[in-house]
């Protein structure tokens, strides 16, 4: 990033070119890394198949390549999503603290990187409650009590003010929350879950969204452990952004990994 903008400070523009290069830079890396880090998950929770078409469908996904261009929080966010979710494969397939401990860190820091990021809690709660391991309540609160704290930890480390200036910090979320709940011209209206459903059919990735679409009715119908635990983000991230009035189509982006491997 230092050599970015480096680069990008060599040429005279008034704007603050080196810092939107570099930021630039950060999410395009930020969003290939991620197509690979999905097949590591569609590996560990179905097949290496499953894995290598999952992953070549998010690389020619055009709502993430698009986004991937810009300095925004969506495509960071996605990519903590699918390192949260990486983890809780292996805490399926494991249970050992070490990977809750990294599964509730990276949900943690996902929520950092965007507010709507609190809902990756949910599948590291759900990846222990589905492992016969971690069961017995005694057991299963203390971990439970682990991932929670691991969580904070998470989300302070990438948002230390919540702490340090909690009053601005609380009132600062509550203006966000009043805005997306109310109005802002030209990216506002109701029905939002059906705009955001008429936004992926309609589009270029209207192959990949209704092959995401019917991977979730496969997965509801299925129920397996691997199923549970992306239905677990996929379902609750979708209903949140259907409450808001404010609507934007970078708001799917985070869905992205998860849709393409289901």
């Amino acid at each position: 990033i230092s050599a970015a903008r480096g680069f990008g400070n060599t040429i005279p523009d008034p704007a603050p070119y080196g810092f939107y290069f570099a930021g630039r830079v950060m999410t395009a890396f930020l969003g290939a890394l991620t197509v690979p880090l999905v097949y590591v998950l569609a590996s560990r929770l179905y097949d290496r198949r499953t894995g290598l078409v999952s992953s070549t469908l998010l690389t020619f996904c055009l709502l993430h390549v698009v986004h991937s261009h810009y300095v925004t929080t969506d495509v960071p966010m996605a990519l903590f999503v699918t390192l949260t979710l990486v983890f809780c494969s292996l805490v399926l397939q494991k249970a050992e603290k070490k990977y809750i401990i990294l599964a509730a860190l990276f949900a943690g820091l996902s929520t950092s990187t965007k507010y709507p990021g609190a809902v990756t809690l949910l599948p590291v709660l759900v990846a222990q409650v589905l492992v016969p391991a971690t069961r017995g309540w005694e057991r299963l609160g203390q971990r439970l009590g682990l991932s929670v704290g691991a969580f904070m930890v998470g989300f302070l480390v990438g948002t230390p003010y919540a702490f340090l200036e909690l009053n601005t910090f609380l009132s600062s979320l509550a203006s966000v929350l009043g805005h997306y709940g109310t109005s802002q011209p030209g990216f506002e209206g109701g029905n939002t879950w059906l705009w955001y459903l008429r936004q992926t059919l309609t589009s270029a990735d209207a192959a990949l969204a209704g092959l995401g679409l019917a991977g979730i009715v496969w997965a509801a119908v299925k129920r397996r452990r691997g199923d549970l635990l992306l239905l677990s983000f996929a379902v609750p991230y979708y209903l949140l952004i259907s409450l808001w009035q404010v609507r934007f189509e970078r708001n799917l982006v985070p869905l992205l990994p998860v849709l393409m491997v289901l």
